[in-house]
């Protein structure tokens, strides 16, 4: 083992070498306030974004223009993310050095929640459409970027092509806002976005879905403890899977009701309260029943309605085709589990977008990239883990968005 971290240690050192003898001009990072207006209602939220402004930009020179990327965030991170732990920016600048891409303004937006992800949709009551844990859909189409657009940025330095793309949970939600809002973005790219929902209409995959969270809550005799005010401070990266479908169900099957709605023996067999103010409660329902028995199939039908494969598969993509959105797509093939099954799911939509698209008349090979990483880029050459290979991908996604 020491071997190993030796040799890696020394063709990072040899890696890192290599690349100071490339000098290239970078550009600026800046962070801004953005004023938003009821649609966030926790009050500690942090409603900035940063944006990255290429080199040699001059606000005042109009005879250049840019286009313009949003980058959402995976969950647990926040909207410095892509600065602090890859320096997208300055992957960028390096390309453009390399005369591989044109350059381009970079913003990135903060999607964090209570639960550590908001996933980027309004996360609304289905049955009466209120605000629950916040609409960070409409903050990111509504605020963030007609803001960034008109009045951080002189309008008149973009050139018109609007992409988002994004990390795991950004990924899944640079697709979803392509689908809802299709007049907003020309292109779209999404590195390991769990993107079919769908797939867990399949018993075996309710079946393994229902083991896991059965091991990872073995301290609760292998059920899901009847109350949130216990659940909670046992999530996190130990139950990886339990914390990830209390933020789906928080996104995608929030409720906000009078107490009484909450506390009958039906309800509290699946949902969950968070806070109370007087007679209403706040919560979420779960797609599965907290003694792990089985899936509540009438919830998982409210995640369907956000679903990228359900949209493509049983609704009407017609308008994303007509408007002819590139997407570009990456998961891995092996590695980790949850890696797999994002796989599974990926592959899946992949299939049915490029037939939508071919039953309308367009070559698909013209509008969607599917990569799968079959190794990762590191000296050992292990198989690609859920966020093994996310620098390599981000160069990708770049080189898809901005190639000559």
């Amino acid at each position: 083992m020491m071997r190993k971290i030796i040799i890696f240690a020394l063709a990072f050192v040899a890696c890192k070498e290599k690349d100071n003898k490339f000098s290239f001009d970078r550009g600026s990072y800046a962070e801004y306030k953005i004023t938003t207006i009821g649609k966030i209602p926790d009050t500690t939220f942090n409603s900035s974004v940063i944006i990255y402004y290429p080199p040699n930009y001059n606000e005042q020179d109009l005879s250049v223009k840019y286009p313009i990327i949003y980058f959402l965030h995976p969950f647990g991170g926040n909207y410095t993310y892509y600065k602090s732990v890859y320096d997208l920016g300055t992957i960028m600048s390096y390309l453009v050095a390399k005369d591989e891409i044109n350059p381009a303004i970079l913003v990135f937006v903060n999607g964090i929640n209570q639960f550590g992800g908001s996933f980027y949709v309004n996360s609304l009551d289905p049955l009466n459409g209120q605000n629950v844990y916040g609409k960070y859909e409409d903050y990111i189409i509504e605020e963030i970027i007609p803001q960034v657009e008109n009045v951080i940025l002189n309008k008149d330095k973009l050139n018109g092509q609007r992409y988002v793309a994004g990390y795991s949970m950004g990924g899944y939600g640079s697709v979803w806002l392509s689908i809802s809002n299709p007049d907003k973005f020309n292109m779209v790219g999404s590195i390991s976005g769990p993107l079919g929902f769908l797939a867990f209409s399949q018993p075996e995959a309710q079946s393994a879905v229902l083991n896991i969270l059965k091991q990872e809550n073995a301290d609760f005799n292998n059920q899901l403890p009847p109350s949130f005010a216990s659940l909670a401070p046992t999530l996190g990266p130990e139950k990886s899977l339990t914390t990830f479908v209390v933020a789906l169900s928080a996104a995608f099957s929030p409720k906000i009701d009078n107490c009484s709605n909450f506390l009958d023996p039906d309800s509290a067999k699946y949902i969950y309260i968070t806070a109370q103010s007087g007679s209403t409660c706040v919560g979420f329902r779960l797609p599965v029943y907290k003694d792990l028995s089985g899936v509540n199939t009438n919830v998982l039908g409210l995640w369907y309605s956000k679903d990228p494969l359900t949209f493509f598969t049983l609704g009407d993509p017609s308008e994303v085709i007509n408007r002819g959105i590139k997407y570009y797509i990456s998961t891995g093939n092996k590695g980790d589990m949850l890696e797999t099954v994002i796989f599974g799911m990926d592959s899946a939509l992949v299939e049915v977008m490029k037939q939508k698209y071919s039953n309308n008349g367009k070559n698909p090979d013209d509008y969607i990239w599917y990569n799968v990483v079959t190794g990762s880029t590191d000296p050992f050459k292990f198989n690609p883990t859920h966020n093994q290979y996310v620098y390599q991908e981000l160069a990708n996604v770049l080189r898809f968005f901005l190639r000559k």
